[in-house]
């Protein structure tokens, strides 16, 4: 059997973890972003270490991550028990697949020396705590496309060093994902006025505001309209609004289906086929589609549910950007504000142990494109007559890229060397410039790939594979 092949960012990424590891770093969390590969990583690891000897447990907290794990590391050779319930249960085997809920209750293997954990972003939950402090010898790594809890806090307390892969725009430029198309349709009431319960809006008084019939319908009306077509995918708030949301859609003759946590596994199962197979036109579901569901056919995801937690929005939204022969974008069905309060999925963040850094998203203001007049509008000045209407972002609304460039043809101008504008913008943003700022900037500089590459290890955003010069004066 041929393995697979890892792509070259994902070679590097796992470069990465074992630098972090060797530097006697036990617990390491990678991030890569929804539909970067992170299960085909981890499994290439997992092949490294069965190797050398070590035995494995990989946490996981869907059945169906559980499945898919195992199917992926069938691809390396690898034959792996599980952990959860209906199987026998085999502590002696060499890798184990486990549900962690299950794990947790039962006596642990033995001899362990590498715990991965799926969806890494969960793992401050006891469940998983249980199981890490049974091998306190043991090396962790956890792999997330959102690294932060869902009240926006980091993973430090967890884990000791994060390892960044590619961005979702520089995914799309590799080709690796398709680039989201967003119609949004601003929420005209204040959902600053719900509670908020476990770091979200309270699911009951969601339920109450989003089931409204005139809400329900403008979901189907819209998608008739724009999406009728295209494999879709719907999050609703809990299962009565997932339900409503399906009656609406037979009502209009769409073939559409329910599905969450409790749907027994064999009516899952039989769901999950026909909607690949393109028997179902719409899957609408709570919770269930968000981590780890693989189906590139999927071309539109329709969000019907807000959310404060920004794991949360990208895992949905990232859904449908998966690529596949003849799909060049994917449309994002926005009717729940997340857009406007998280901003665009593809623009880039800075992950960090303690959160992530909302100085990008801050600095963008998001505009909607009325495409019958090609008037622009803020979100919160938007008339209530328009109807054709697309999310776009207004570039030059960036002022951290027009700074950036002030301070670089300020400087050309005063005959300065091109690191004296690099260090006063530095100094202003705290230290902390993106990725994407470092790449603009050695462009307009006319500096080398080497120089970005420096500055990003020496902020800590990737590993070196080999001795490096920091970046500096000169370069």
């Amino acid at each position: 059997m041929q393995t697979p092949e890892l792509r070259p960012y994902q070679k590097a990424l796992k470069s990465g973890i074992y630098t972090a590891f060797r530097e006697t770093k036990r617990s390491v969390l990678a991030q890569l972003p929804t539909g970067g590969g992170k299960t085909i990583l981890f499994c290439a690891i997992c092949a490294d270490a069965l190797a050398k000897g070590h035995r494995i447990i990989i946490l996981v907290h869907r059945k169906e991550l559980v499945l898919q794990t195992v199917k992926s590391l069938l691809k390396y050779g690898i034959n792996a028990e599980v952990i959860m319930p209906g199987y026998r249960y085999r502590p002696t085997a060499a890798i184990q697949v486990a549900m962690v809920q299950t794990i947790s209750r039962r006596d642990k293997p033995r001899n362990v020396g590498l715990i991965i954990t799926d969806e890494a972003h969960h793992a401050q939950a006891n469940s998983y705590k249980n199981v890490y402090a049974e091998y306190p010898d043991a090396r962790h790594l956890g792999v997330s496309a959102t690294p932060c809890r869902a009240d926006g806090k980091g993973l430090s307390d967890i884990f000791q060093e994060m390892v960044l892969g590619p961005s979702v725009k520089e995914l799309i430029a590799l080709g690796n994902l398709v680039q989201p198309r967003v119609l949004a349709n601003p929420l005209k009431f204040d959902l600053s006025k719900l509670k908020t319960s476990r770091g979200d809006y309270n699911e009951a008084e969601l339920f109450a505001l989003m089931n409204q019939n005139a809400l329900v319908g403008n979901l189907v009306k819209t998608w008739q309209t724009k999406a009728e077509g295209l494999k879709t995918v719907c999050f609703a708030v809990n299962v009565n609004h997932s339900k409503h949301i399906v009656e609406s859609y037979r009502n209009a003759g769409v073939r559409a289906s329910h599905l969450d946590g409790e749907t027994p596994d064999a009516v899952r199962e039989r769901l999950l086929r026909d909607f690949a197979q393109g028997q179902i036109d719409v899957l609408s579901n709570v919770n269930v589609i968000s981590e780890g569901f693989d189906v590139p056919t999927i071309e539109c995801v329709q969000l019907a549910r807000p959310t404060q937690s920004l794991a949360m929005y990208l895992q949905q939204g990232g859904r449908g950007l998966r690529p596949n022969p003849g799909k060049n974008e994917a449309l994002v069905l926005d009717h729940a504000d997340n857009t406007f309060k998280h901003g665009f999925l593809e623009q880039d963040r800075n992950w960090t142990l303690d959160g992530v850094k909302k100085d990008t998203a801050e600095n963008l203001e998001i505009r909607i494109l009325d495409k019958k007049t090609q008037k622009t509008y803020r979100p919160s000045d938007l008339p209530d007559t328009i109807e054709d209407f697309e999310l776009i972002e207004v570039k030059h609304e960036n002022h951290r890229a027009k700074q950036l460039q002030g301070e670089f043809f300020n400087s050309m101008e005063r005959g300065e060397k091109p690191l004296h504008a690099w260090n006063r913008f530095v100094r202003s943003v705290g230290g902390r410039p993106t990725m994407q700022e470092i790449d603009q900037f050695g462009k307009m500089a006319g500096f080398k790939a080497g120089w970005a590459f420096r500055v990003k290890v020496d902020l800590g955003y990737i590993k070196p594979q080999a001795p490096y010069r920091r970046a500096g004066a000169g370069a």
